[in-house]
């Protein structure tokens, strides 16, 4: 089955994998976008709420690579939640170095107004996919970020930056 192609950009990038897949997530990121601001919330945050709501609560580190975001700037992301009510904050019962994060009802009830709408988007994206064709897509998308972290490509504080020039 081919589907018409409104790819109009330069050829080599019509199969470059790091475009294609920035193309795909800014589309999903748009399209949920009138939902966050309506509730006044950030995409970044939104990701910390459904990640929360779905495996519970994450210590900070955990949480950072769960959402691609830094933990310098997850921080102080979740601060500004903490002030919103949506989530606590506090130092691990086992580790006394460590940041536990935990969702609270307010963040919760953000969750539960926004999953419908998000696996309303999920389905739209999904349509023109054949029920058996979904599993191995997940399966290529999964084992292409397995295989970057792997490779040292994970978001982290501790890595150099890059020098210019």
């Amino acid at each position: 089955m081919t589907y018409p192609d409104d790819f109009d950009g330069p050829e080599i990038l019509r199969d470059f994998v790091p475009y294609l897949t920035h193309r795909i997530g800014t589309l999903m990121d748009q399209t949920i976008d009138p939902d966050l601001k309506e509730l006044d919330i950030s995409l970044e945050m939104w990701r910390v709420l459904f990640i929360l709501s779905q495996v519970g609560p994450h210590n900070l580190v955990a949480l950072a690579k769960s959402t691609s975001v830094k933990t310098s700037t997850l921080s102080r992301l979740v601060g500004r939640m903490v002030k919103r009510g949506y989530v606590s904050r506090s130092r691990s019962e086992t580790d006394n170095r460590t940041v536990d994060v935990a969702i609270l009802p307010a963040g919760q009830e953000i969750v539960d107004v926004l999953m419908p709408r998000a696996m309303e988007i999920r389905e739209m994206a999904t349509q023109d996919f054949l029920p058996e064709e979904l599993p191995v897509l997940t399966s290529y998308l999964r084992r292409l970020h397995q295989t970057l972290v792997k490779n040292g490509s994970e978001t982290s504080d501790e890595r150099p930056a890059r020098r210019s020039g």
